[in-house]
């Protein structure tokens, strides 16, 4: 046997021991830490050095398989290294991100993040986040992080950048769902408290309605006897009534036969005061030529010889038989009216304004008139009647507004009803005062004198009763000196085009 060691040969052993571990633990925090390239391990082969470029190649193929964006980057923020996986998050070819700086990558904002994440990396590691801009112009929201790295010859810092797009979705769908869940409740705490308050409601009234139940018997009751005897009552007043009626009944028939006989009589007279309408217009005219032909011989044999008053007297004479004669021939016209048979058909009032304003040509000759022609409708009517109507308010537009220059007349369509076409001339001739609006349309009826404007005023007593023959209406609307609108309306036919 061999002898124990001595005391202090065991104190230097455990000395030695103590060196080599303290060593030991040395190598570890320096490789821990970076402050090493390389490593000599003891084997059964012997002696051996791993160094970082010793391990490049597993390192590449484990970074290639993450999921994780990983790169290297120096001071600057020069990439030295990435995997494709961060090439993917930037839609950018390999080889155009590595040797970029990063920071190209990121707006102003992110920028001055990643200054600060660098600047805390150096001292030991660091994280943030940040949005990187893809190559489509799309940003993607990253989770950096940073800690350093010794490569022969270089400190770098070792990047590990996590896509945060599905975590932000998930996150935007949970608050989502966070604000869905909470309007639901709040909807349902006021649904809830709604409905208590109408349970609450409900049974108050209930309450009050059993309380009231018992007061409206007792009215009811009471209203039975009283529809009793109000029931009575009508039963009185119907047979009151009945009898009321059965002798308003006789009346309206006694009323009936009456008017009965008064339209006979009043179409009897109309017919007599036109046949003597006719006959006094018919025998006037004899004398009126007697008058008219003895002044004429007169003037042709001592008309040279008259004094001057003596000749303004027979002209005056003359005009007056002239005139007499226009009133007598429009007299009988009129008197025709009455009689003509109707004949209507579809008739177009455009070409009928045309062949009007043909007729009235020689008056609008030499006159500065600005004709405003709207479309016009077609109508039923009689287009003899019709054509007198239109040539009267036509003809008294030309007159009136002979002293303007320009004078301006307009004709069109203003539909006021789909029971009736309205159409109206209006112009910006004499006008005339509202008040007496309603002798216009009166026989003989005038407003202005001869020496104003000739006339015989018969023109729109024709209009009125051709109208009215046709079952329409005539109107007019003016102002003195600022014109004046006639109107006239027929049974539709066609609707107007405004």
């Amino acid at each position: 046997m061999s002898n124990p060691p001595s005391n202090p040969e065991l104190t230097a052993e455990l000395t030695d021991l103590r060196a080599r571990l303290a060593e030991a633990e040395q190598t570890l925090d320096a490789i821990r830490n970076g402050k090493v390239d390389g490593l000599v391990v003891n084997g059964p082969d012997g002696q051996r050095v791993f160094t970082l470029q010793g391990a490049q190649e597993p390192y590449r193929l484990l970074i290639e398989q993450m999921s994780e964006g990983a790169l290297t980057l120096s001071r600057e923020a020069v990439i030295f290294y990435t995997n494709q996986t961060f090439a993917r998050m930037l839609q950018t070819p390999l080889g155009q991100v590595i040797g970029a700086d990063l920071r190209t990558f990121l707006g102003p904002a992110d920028q001055q993040i990643l200054a600060g994440l660098i600047a805390t990396a150096w001292d030991g590691s660091s994280r943030g986040e940040v949005s990187v801009r893809a190559a489509d112009g799309s940003s993607v929201p990253v989770r950096l992080g940073l800690s350093r790295l010794q490569l022969d010859p270089e400190l770098l810092l070792c990047v590990v950048a996590t896509d945060l797009t599905k975590e932000k979705e998930r996150e935007a769908a949970m608050r989502r769902l966070q604000t869905e869940l909470e309007t639901r409740v709040a909807e349902r705490t006021t649904d809830l408290a709604a409905s208590r308050l109408a349970a609450l409601s409900m049974m108050e009234e209930a309450t009050e309605s059993a309380r009231a139940f018992a007061e409206v018997n007792r009215n009811l009751q009471q209203e039975i006897r009283e529809r009793e005897r109000a029931e009575a009552e009508v039963r009185q007043v119907n047979a009151e009534l009945e009898r009321r009626v059965s002798e308003r009944t006789a009346q309206l028939g006694e009323a009936n036969q009456s008017l009965k006989l008064r339209a006979t009589d009043l179409e009897a007279a109309n017919k007599e005061l036109e046949s003597f309408s006719y006959s006094v217009s018919h025998d006037l005219r004899a004398p009126l030529r007697h008058v008219s032909g003895f002044a004429e011989l007169l003037r042709m044999s001592a008309g040279p010889s008259l004094a001057d008053q003596s000749r303004h007297y027979l002209e005056e004479i003359t005009g007056s038989a002239m005139q007499m004669g226009k009133l007598i021939d429009a007299l009988l016209q009129f008197s025709r009216m009455g009689r003509t048979e109707l004949r209507q058909h579809r008739l177009e009032l455009a070409g009928l304004v045309e062949e009007s304003l043909r007729q009235l040509s020689p008056e609008i000759i030499g006159r500065n008139i600005l004709w405003k022609k709207h479309p016009l409708p077609a109508v039923h009517a009689d287009p003899v009647l019709l054509r007198l109507v239109v040539v009267n308010l036509l003809a008294n537009a030309i007159k009136y507004t002979r002293p303007r220059d320009p004078a301006m007349i307009e004709i069109g369509c203003a539909s006021e009803s789909g029971q009736e076409t309205v159409i109206y001339v209006r112009d910006n001739g004499a006008g005339f005062d509202m008040q007496y609006g309603d002798k216009l349309f009166g026989v003989f009826q005038r407003l202005h004198t001869d020496e104003e404007f000739e006339g015989t005023g018969i023109g729109l007593a024709s209009v009125r009763r051709i109208i009215a023959r046709h079952g329409g209406r005539t109107w007019a609307e003016g102002k003195v000196n600022e014109g004046a609108t006639f109107y006239f309306s027929l049974p539709s036919y066609q609707p107007c085009t405004l």
